[in-house]
């Protein structure tokens, strides 16, 4: 990984064998991934951190919580990762990246209910994040599930953005 190559905005995808990973692409078998994350900026070591909403690995730990690029797509169950950036200007990426960091600490969304208060799920962080700044936002789907109808955001849906481009630079993390 290159953290010089990321910017404040960009997405981290991976696909891990995880019990989660493999749920999320059971249920998006369109899609490469199975989680993402949004680059928030570089640390004072210049690594790129990541903001991603995952169910708590322990107790007391939150959802929404920030990482390191590396240790994100680094992880020993990750089995493929991509960076992309989305097609937006620099101030519109750092708005962004802005918004995802204002919610670390948030709960984890497991009802995936769209607008949970104080919960989001990995591409509900960045939908929302999306969608608070007035720019494009990917599709919705419709879900009947044991929770009832739901409309989610998938990871396939992320990625058929208009204009998002993978960063091959960035990530050469394929398993």
């Amino acid at each position: 990984m290159i953290d010089a190559a990321l910017r404040a905005g960009d997405l981290l995808f991976r696909r891990t064998v995880s019990l989660e990973g493999v749920a999320v692409s059971a249920l998006d078998a369109a899609g490469r991934f199975s989680h993402v994350g949004l680059v928030a900026g570089h640390d004072a070591q210049g690594l790129a951190r990541v903001v991603h909403a995952c169910p708590p690995e322990y107790p007391g730990e939150t959802g929404v919580r920030e990482a390191t690029a590396q240790d994100f797509v680094g992880a020993a169950d990750v089995r493929d990762a991509a960076a992309a950036r989305l097609p937006v200007d620099a101030a519109q990426a750092r708005a962004v990246a802005q918004w995802a960091l204002r919610h670390v600490g948030w709960d984890f969304n497991d009802r995936f209910a769209l607008q949970s208060p104080h919960a989001l799920y990995c591409t509900e962080l960045v939908w929302a994040a999306l969608r608070a700044q007035h720019l494009p936002q990917p599709a919705l789907a419709r879900w009947n599930t044991p929770l009832g109808v739901l409309d989610v955001v998938t990871l396939s849906a992320l990625l058929a953005l208009p204009g998002l481009r993978f960063l091959p630079q960035a990530v050469q993390r394929e398993a």
